[in-house]
């Protein structure tokens, strides 16, 4: 069971957890962190395509990286932990920086199930050295591949399919 940080409607903490799945159910409001990664230079960032088995938009294209934050750990913990988890990388703190929030509500059935997603997310940008190449948790992750943000423009990552103004909204944070 993975005990995530519950919020209330107001999409503030309650200091309560509740299971993830029965969030992703049953719509529940949580906390959440997206990790965008980008070059030094910052002339590409990072996209990975999510693992066909995963429990919510498998195969498709995704923001670098993103976990919940768990109930017991700080938002900049679980951004720190999904970069280690999922990447293999373990960022300079330095150079990860939290440059918004962005709360989102959005349904889907995947794999025959209902999903119901109410997230507060904390974006936040890793500066990662050019020389960075990710170490991919095939749990998780297909593939990775680096793009500039024109390009990003143009991938229909899964965010964008059902809210476009999440993809807007964090292009204008990376900027």
């Amino acid at each position: 069971m993975e005990r995530l940080v519950m919020l209330n409607e107001q999409m503030e903490p309650n200091f309560h957890w509740v299971d993830r799945a029965y969030a992703h159910r049953y719509g529940i409001p949580h906390l959440a962190v997206h990790i965008w990664v980008a070059r030094e230079d910052f002339k590409q960032v990072l996209i990975q395509k999510r693992s066909y088995e995963k429990d919510s938009y498998p195969g498709e294209w995704d923001i670098s990286v993103a976990g919940h934050v768990t109930y017991g750990d700080t938002v900049h913990i679980a951004a720190l932990r999904e970069l280690e988890e999922e990447l293999g990388c373990f960022p300079n703190k330095a150079r990860l920086a939290c440059i918004g929030t962005y709360s989102h509500e959005r349904k889907g059935t995947f794999h025959g199930t209902p999903w119901h997603d109410r997230e507060l997310d904390y974006v936040y940008l890793y500066q990662a050295p050019n020389a960075f190449e990710p170490q991919i948790q095939e749990e998780e992750i297909e593939e990775v591949r680096w793009v500039t943000l024109e390009q990003l423009e143009e991938i229909p990552l899964c965010a964008s399919k059902k809210d476009i103004t999440l993809l807007h909204q964090y292009l204008k944070m990376i900027k």
